[in-house]
């Protein structure tokens, strides 16, 4: 009896049919009809998929890009996912966005993000003094999460249902243009998103969580207030809030989810280990998050192992990281 060799499933989204592929469902799309495609290769190769997915309606040959190495990351490699750990300027490390991250099984992305003639455009740095920005939130990372949420049976990485580990993948938009304008893109974007993927987003209603999705989106940097997003009757995401700004507020991790801020504004010294009154401090502002089930988080951190146990000793959730490859090997070895 001939055994099968178990084959990759890799999801491409475009806006042509080709013979060499097996089409499924079509997701509703306010640019373009969409046909998604799902090809069965034993090696995911971008050769093997039709040049023509590089010229899709309102895309640029970045998206597909990106979305076919985050479903050859996904398909050739069972990834432990890590649940502290964070994919910080995701968008500035080398090659495509988001595959490193995902490759090393970070649970946490965080993009920088500009509003630039009605997009949302990821980058640091698109004001009308700087070069554009030319790769969209959609096509780099919305697409590429929602292929692997396809192709791994409603979640991003293959592992997380079976290890209980990372189930909700966390992506927090740091916004860099005006947060009142932004935001309404976002949710705008969000919203189509939500309609051809039931179940990819995690959905609210005023302050309350109406479903967990695979991915969780968080408002970070320039954000609107926590009246204003608990006031939505629907919404797609929740905020990354400020240590200083939000931890004496009553808001669950439904209209705030994460408690954020840079370890200097809070203490003076990296010294490691930490001070018994640094620890405390740490878990003091852990304990009153936790009991809201919010998390929390430093950014502008030390990248060194030992500073990352001092923050684990001391109770917080989640661990920047700048080098995807040192924090992976320290937690995977922790």
């Amino acid at each position: 009896m001939s055994i099968r060799p178990q084959r990759a499933r890799v999801l491409v989204v475009g806006c042509r049919r080709t013979p060499s592929v097996k089409h499924g469902t079509p997701p509703a799309s306010s640019r373009c009809p969409l046909e998604v495609y799902v090809h069965y290769v034993h090696d995911v190769n971008p050769r093997d998929f039709p040049v023509s997915i590089g010229i899709m309606a309102g895309r640029n040959l970045l998206g597909a890009a990106a979305t076919l190495a985050v479903a050859a990351t996904l398909a050739n490699a069972a990834t432990v996912p890590l649940a502290r750990a964070y994919a910080h300027n995701d968008q500035e490390k080398p090659g495509t966005p988001l595959e490193a991250a995902l490759a090393n099984g970070f649970c946490h992305i965080e993009p920088d993000i500009n509003l630039q003639d009605g997009e949302i455009v990821i980058g640091h740095d698109c004001g009308p003094l700087d070069p554009p920005c030319n790769v969209t939130l959609r096509a780099a990372y919305l697409e590429p999460l929602a292929a692997a949420y396809v192709q791994n049976g409603g979640f991003v990485h293959p592992l997380a249902n079976k290890l209980k580990i990372c189930q909700t993948v966390t992506l927090n938009l740091d916004v860099k243009t005006s947060a009142g304008s932004t935001y309404e893109a976002i949710h705008d974007l969000l919203a189509t998103f939500d309609a051809a993927y039931p179940g990819f987003l995690t959905t609210f209603a005023l302050d309350q969580v109406v479903s967990e999705g695979a991915v969780r989106v968080l408002i970070s940097g320039n954000r609107p207030s926590p009246e204003e997003i608990a006031a939505q009757e629907r919404r797609y995401a929740a905020l990354d809030g400020r240590i200083l700004e939000n931890l004496d507020e009553p808001w669950t991790h439904a209209v705030v989810g994460w408690l954020s801020q840079s370890w200097s504004s809070i203490f003076d010294s990296t010294e490691v280990p930490f001070s018994n009154a640094t620890c405390e401090h740490i878990q003091d502002i852990a304990r009153t998050a936790h009991a809201r089930g919010q998390l929390i988080r430093f950014w502008a951190i030390p990248q060194e192992p030992d500073f990352w146990s001092e923050l684990i000793r001391c109770d917080c959730d989640i661990i920047n990281g700048d080098d995807y490859d040192l924090l992976t090997s320290y937690l995977l070895n922790a």
